[in-house]
C-alpha cells in the first residue's frame, strides 16, 4: 500500500524472465505445481523419496528468492524476498525433520 507501483516493476522479475528465455514461460510454475503434487502424493502413499521433492521445491523456491535478492541489491523494494525466505525456511525445517523420522 506504501508503494502500488510495486507490482508493475518488472525488474524483479528480469531474472525469472531470463530463466524463461531459456525454459519458456510455464517451466517454474510447472515444476512448483508437479513437485507439490508428487510430495503430497508421496506424504498420502509414505513413498520413500519423500526428500527428492523437498530439494526440488527448495531448488525452484531459491531461484525465485535470488530473483527477488537480485532486485534488492538493486535498491528496489522487494517483498517477495520474505515471503519466499520464508518458504525455504520452511522446506528446510521439513527436510530436517523427515530425516529424523527416516532414521526411526
Amino acid at each position: 500500500m506504501d508503494n502500488p507501483n510495486l507490482i508493475n516493476n518488472q525488474v524483479s522479475y528480469k531474472f525469472m524472465s531470463e530463466l524463461a528465455d531459456v525454459f519458456g514461460n510455464v517451466f517454474l510454475p510447472a515444476c512448483l505445481i508437479i513437485a507439490g503434487a508428487l510430495k503430497m502424493s508421496a506424504i498420502y502413499f509414505n513413498w520413500k523419496t519423500k526428500q527428492i521433492f523437498l530439494i526440488v521445491l527448495l531448488f525452484i523456491w531459491s531461484l525465485i528468492f535470488a530473483g527477488y535478492l537480485i532486485q534488492l541489491i538493486n535498491g528496489i523494494p522487494a517483498v517477495g524476498l520474505y515471503f519466499s525466505a520464508y518458504v525455504i525456511l520452511n522446506l528446510v525445517g521439513a527436510y530436517v525433520e523427515e530425516g529424523r523420522t527416516i532414521g526411526r
